[in-house]
């Protein structure tokens, strides 16, 4: 199949029957899917889009949004998923990158969308259904022409935006032999069921919800159920009432069922894997969950800009802990010096990524694409090393480094330390510099409840497991630990949580 209009006319034909997609009060199966989605491509053609028409997708975690992507795909455009929980204020710097001509949007407050319609036409889904008027899109290209409307565009099958946390986004080109080579890649590192039901609470606009929860189940003619919001209760309810088999989540949402209290109310056996990915997984996290759940937490590796898998431990009762699995089928890992030259086995340097999943580069932001990508070569921006059995182990984010006494300090090092201490639920680290000093470790905890947190007791716990350079200097009890959509820290934040400001 070339692309995943040829692979989805595959899929619909071959699992008819089958149930497709289910949300709130939504179920279709493959063939009720497919007329779905045929029917709103069909008034996309109508009012102009047509081979290089960006169209922004901004829907919540539902099935209307598998109507949307592959409605765009099918009608020749080019689908760009969107955080339905920005502000139209920070929908701007998005825009300004993407400049697509058409939004689509569900469940989107009135004010919202009469805000978002002042810049560009929009067209709202319910219910499996575009609401359809008689606007054109401009511009548009006739049926005939092959060429998109820049050539950049060529094979591009969608533009993820990243999180932008430090400036304007970038977007991420995908091509549609990135995806299915992805797809193909996670289906081959597992002996999979028939008819798999997979729980995806992850949002739609982010690549593993759409790659490994959406795409991967749709090739093997599972089905995929939506969680529109998480909470512990809701989602041990849907997995038991929908019998689902594969469960994907960020390490957060693991870490809250953990807490949860009435989980024994549910019968969650029929789950044979629970997937995590997003961001690094504790493995405090982890043994907690099999204690309470009787089962394991299998991390993935991944990111955007590979569409996303790069290596997984799933289902894999040999798994080394605090690994991330070993690459998956066809996909190549490098651990580089700082020079690029490949090092050997045990060593930790930089991880660079190689293969069909690596994206095409970042949307009209030639400089950084050439920054990023080497000879057909990813650099991920991680730190990391293999161990003598292949598995890979991460160890941070080359960025996030800091450097201590002309030492380098991960932060992930001291969390996993911070996450084992029995009385603390999650932690995040951050550094700040300091004139007199140079740069300096604050960690923040957040106590697991019923707990109390002593900074002294933490401070020698930390130093039974850790060099004296890393030692943070203030240990904080906060709320909460800032994190992004993905479950990624947001260590820019982090300072601001402290219950005062380190001096």
């Amino acid at each position: 199949m070339d692309n995943l209009v040829s692979w989805w006319e595959h899929c619909h034909t071959q699992y008819s029957p089958r149930t497709a997609l289910v949300g709130a009060g939504q179920r279709a199966t493959y063939g009720e899917l497919n007329t779905f989605i045929q029917s709103a491509a069909q008034t996309l053609k109508n009012i102009g889009v047509r081979p290089g028409i960006k169209v922004a997708l901004v829907f919540p975690n539902e099935p209307n949004f598998g109507v949307a992507f592959f409605a765009v795909l099918v009608a020749g455009g080019i689908p760009c998923p969107i955080n339905p929980n920005l502000t139209t204020v920070e929908l701007d710097p998005l825009l300004l990158v993407l400049e697509p001509q058409l939004v689509l949007a569900s469940q989107w407050s009135e004010e919202r969308q009469s805000a978002l319609q002042t810049k560009l036409p929009l067209l709202k889904f319910e219910n499996w259904n575009l609401l359809s008027n008689d606007m054109q899109i401009k511009p548009a290209i006739a049926p005939h022409q092959k060429s998109a409307l820049e050539p950049e565009l060529d094979e591009v099958a969608c533009i993820f935006c990243t999180s932008g946390t430090t400036g304007l986004p970038k977007a991420v080109l995908l091509t549609h032999q990135n995806l299915l080579s992805n797809t193909h890649a996670l289906w081959a590192n597992k002996q999979w069921r028939d008819q798999e039901v997979f729980g995806n609470a992850l949002p739609t606009f982010h690549i593993y919800g759409l790659t490994v929860l959406t795409l991967l189940p749709l090739s093997m003619g599972g089905t995929v159920v939506y969680m529109p919001k998480f909470s512990p209760k809701s989602c041990l309810h849907t997995i038991e009432q929908e019998q689902i088999t594969r469960f994907g989540g960020v390490p957060s949402m693991f870490a809250v069922l953990n807490q949860y209290r009435q989980r024994n109310d549910f019968n969650v056996s029929c789950c044979q894997s629970w997937i995590s990915g997003g961001a690094p997984l504790p493995g405090a996290v982890v043994d907690e969950f099999s204690i309470h759940y009787a089962s394991s937490i299998y991390e993935g590796y991944g990111m955007l800009e590979t569409s996303p898998g790069i290596s997984w431990n799933l289902d894999d009762a040999s798994y080394h802990k605090a690994a991330v699995g070993r690459p998956l089928k066809g996909i190549d890992v490098q651990i580089r010096d700082s020079q690029g030259q490949s090092l050997p086995q045990g060593e930790t340097g930089h991880i660079w990524v190689g293969g069909p999943g690596v994206m095409k580069g970042y949307y009209r932001n030639p400089k950084a694409t050439a920054e990023t990508i080497q000879a057909g070569w990813l650099e991920t921006g991680d730190i990391g090393r293999f161990d003598a059995d292949g598995y890979l182990y991460l160890m941070g984010r080359e960025k996030e480094v800091m450097i201590v006494g002309g030492n380098n300090v991960y932060p992930r090092e001291i969390e996993t330390v911070l996450l084992s201490h029995p009385s603390v639920a999650d932690a995040g680290v951050a550094s700040q510099v300091n004139g007199a000093r140079g740069e300096e470790i604050f960690a923040f905890v957040v106590a697991i409840a019923g707990s109390q947190l002593d900074e002294s007791a933490l401070n020698q716990h930390c130093r039974n497991a850790l060099s004296s350079f890393k030692i943070p200097r203030r240990i904080y009890e906060v709320a909460q630990i800032p994190r992004n959509d993905s479950g990624k820290i947001l260590r820019g934040r982090l300072l601001e949580q402290a219950h005062q400001p380190p001096t």
